[in-house]
């Protein structure tokens, strides 16, 4: 207290006092302001609040998007959805390491050819159906790939891939 008493007559108006325990405020001087353990408390929990309240009015995603080419990621995101939210991962990892945070039944949609890592797209269709992920489609310039049952292949540029980019 006499530290705060000491910098008030020099001049600082605004004096804090943090504090874990618990005392009277109204036997503060008027210069100084007690912040109390109790406060701080708080005011986390009313954050935790606020964060929960957020989470909880997010928009359900109604397709992901991995592709490691930026502008047919983008082109696809805004254009091939309509007003739908989607989420878009430019990197098969790190799509893979948030794959957990979407419901089972989300249209997923994966590049087949990836210069920035050595997963193809039949490999995290593997993965994605091991997860027990059932609305897999792997998206491919090439006509014959071959992909198990449980994915479904839509090639660029044809007339699947034009319905679901809406041309």
């Amino acid at each position: 207290m006499n530290v705060a008493k000491e910098l008030h007559e020099k001049g600082f108006s605004r004096l804090y006092l943090l504090s874990g325990n618990e005392f009277r405020k109204e036997e503060l001087p008027p210069y100084l302001t007690a912040i109390l353990k109790s406060d701080i408390e708080s005011i986390e929990k009313s954050k935790d609040d606020d964060e929960d309240e957020q989470i909880g009015e997010q928009e359900e995603v109604y397709a992901v998007i991995v592709d490691d080419n930026e502008s047919f990621l983008r082109a696809l995101q805004f254009s091939g959805f309509g007003d739908h939210h989607t989420e878009a991962y430019l990197r098969p990892e790190e799509f893979l390491e948030n794959v957990h945070k979407y419901p089972k039944d989300t249209r997923i949609f994966v590049d087949n050819n990836f210069i920035c890592s050595e997963l193809t797209g039949i490999d995290i269709a593997k993965k994605l159906h091991e997860l027990g992920y059932d609305r897999i489609h792997i998206l491919s310039g090439e006509s014959y790939l071959e992909a198990p049952a449980y994915v479904t292949v839509i090639v660029k540029g044809s007339r699947e891939f034009d319905k679901l980019i809406g041309l």
